[in-house]
């Protein structure tokens, strides 16, 4: 699902617990939270939790990747907070958890466009 969205000229937040690198390496940065055990020139690691990270962020991204969840965070003031992450004309990339019903809903109704595509959604921002 990512390599279809990789472009050299873009960059990526990536928030998932397993990082392939194989989908991460075409984008010209990418910023995880979670610590990780390859170093790749386009790769920035911030050791900090989603939360603490959004409450400092200054940057915007082309393309958002999520799985997780922070359970310290109300699941609609999550779903706003990674809205926030995108730049306009950007997507998020979400992976279908069942039990994130509620989130899933707080972004259809966000996001200027949807669309569901095997286990993930995929959000664009105009």
């Amino acid at each position: 699902m990512l390599k279809e969205y990789s472009d050299k000229n873009k960059t990526l937040f990536y928030n998932h617990s397993e990082i392939d690198f194989s989908l991460i390496e075409d984008y010209k940065k990418v910023v995880v939270l979670n610590p990780v055990e390859k170093v790749l020139e386009n790769l920035e690691y911030i050791p900090l939790k989603f939360k603490d990270y959004i409450s400092e962020m200054h940057e915007q991204y082309d393309v958002v990747f999520s799985s997780s969840q922070d359970n310290h965070l109300e699941p609609n003031d999550m779903m706003l907070s990674y809205y926030g992450l995108i730049k306009n004309g950007g997507i998020m990339i979400y992976k279908i958890k069942k039990e994130f019903d509620e989130m899933i809903d707080v972004l259809k109704n966000k996001f200027d466009s949807y669309e569901k595509i095997n286990n993930y959604y995929v959000f664009k921002k105009c």
